[in-house]
């Protein structure tokens, strides 16, 4: 069986709270729908089993089921504004999400079909994408395009680095005690103190896992996610993080730190260092033969799959892409798509660019353009540090900021919303 690791680790679906109210309990009421208790079991059964399959200590029921519960809110929430927006997939691209989940995981669209292959019905799934795909494209719009980073910006993050050689990354994970906006000295006070006494118990248990209680405890976005914040330099991380983490040794917990948003308990589990980075470029050809609506896939398949013989018999790939190829911008070059790196190209290109050598010509390839025969000419291994690290410095900017403000959007839909637990 697979693992699909979907948003929030869960999918479900909300009906009408006037209607679903004689049929189900309800665990909550978010605005004018509800989850209802089946849906929370549900979802609660798969946090489970995909926790399990992680080999992650899981907390104890009641505590799982109120995290997996709180996260279904939140997506909910964030579905509900995509409602408000007019926002939905389309076909095309749902069909595509589809496609590039099979060939992830390396099985067919049938396979797709199959829940033992997958572990959930294919209606289940799709919703999910579906969900995913909404949720993806309302958080583009509301916080993603309101990100801008300057070049001024880079190159200040860039200079904070002691140097390009310095690329030194820790593996962190986080556990958040929230506050509200305005909190009381006496919510304060009560943040803090559980902070602490989650601190004590995690030094004083040596079989408490840190991801367990940050599943249990834990009010931000990866909770069940064991807190995992992933690969990060010291630049990448909150300032107060990295202040932290500079005197911290491998396993050591720090805490409680004090944000505008809670108390943060953090722990340092790895340390790896990456000073250069390599790439491989290759230099290709193709031939496409593009659709056709008077012809079937496979009518099409056999046309490429007898041009490549062509080929193979009386080698010239040049000449048969200036007389086969319907790429107009490369067929007069005789297919020449020059230099490409890794996600230069369609996925299905990519992954031929990667698998074949110098001289070998693929089968013919399916995209969303055609059928194409492609050819490998040459690759070489060129350095390409500096647009790495130029690249990270702006995906770690763009991070900060994405976290910052999906927080507080976030924060602002529940504030906005009428949100009942009953669960």
């Amino acid at each position: 069986m697979i693992r699909f690791l979907i948003y929030c680790f869960f999918i479900f679906t909300t009906t009408s709270a006037i209607a679903q109210n004689e049929l189900d309990g309800i665990a909550a009421v978010i605005n004018d729908h509800v989850i209802t208790q089946t849906e929370l079991d549900k979802n609660f059964q798969i946090a489970k089993i995909q926790l399990t399959q992680r080999h992650q200590q899981l907390p104890p029921d009641a505590v799982l089921r109120k995290q997996v519960l709180n996260q279904m809110v939140s997506v909910e929430l964030q579905l509900q504004k995509a409602q408000q927006d007019d926002i939905s997939p389309d076909d095309a691209t749902v069909a595509a999400a589809l496609q590039a989940t099979a060939q992830q995981y390396n099985i067919s669209i049938t396979q797709l079909h199959d829940p033992n292959v997958t572990g959930m019905h294919f209606e289940d799934l799709k919703r999910s994408i579906i969900d995913q795909l909404t949720i993806n494209e309302v958080q583009q719009r509301n916080i993603a395009n309101k990100i801008s980073i300057t070049e001024a910006e880079i190159e200040s993050f860039q200079n904070q680095q002691a140097s390009p050689a310095d690329q030194t990354e820790y593996h962190v994970k986080n556990i958040l005690i929230t506050l509200p906006d305005a909190p009381s000295s006496a919510q304060v006070l009560a943040a803090k103190q559980k902070a602490q006494t989650i601190i004590k118990q995690l030094n004083n248990d040596a079989n408490l896992q840190f991801s367990t209680k940050a599943i249990a405890s834990s009010n931000d976005y990866n909770a069940l996610r064991g807190g995992d914040l992933g690969w990060r330099k010291l630049n990448e991380l909150p300032d107060l993080f990295a202040t932290a983490i500079k005197s911290m040794k491998l396993g050591d917990i720090a805490g409680p730190i004090r944000a505008s948003n809670g108390y943060h308990i953090i722990k340092l589990d790895s340390i790896k260092n990456s000073a250069k980075s390599y790439v491989t470029e290759t230099q290709a050809s193709h031939i496409l033969i593009k659709h056709k609506s008077n012809l079937t896939d496979n009518e099409m398949q056999k046309q490429a799959s007898a041009i490549r013989k062509q080929i193979i018999d009386a080698p010239s790939f040049r000449r048969a892409a200036k007389r086969y190829s319907q790429d107009q911008r490369t067929a007069e070059r005789g297919g020449n798509l020059g230099w490409l790196r890794p996600g230069d190209s369609e996925p299905a290109i990519d992954r031929a660019l990667r698998q074949l050598k110098v001289g070998q010509i693929s089968q013919p390839i399916k995209t969303r353009y055609g059928w194409h025969i492609i050819q490998v000419d040459a690759k070489r291994n060129i350095d390409n540090t500096e647009q790495m690290l130029k690249a990270r410095a702006r995906q770690a900017l763009f991070r900060k900021k994405f976290e910052k403000n999906a927080q507080a959007w976030l924060r602002k839909l529940k504030n906005e919303a009428y949100i009942k637990t009953l669960s």
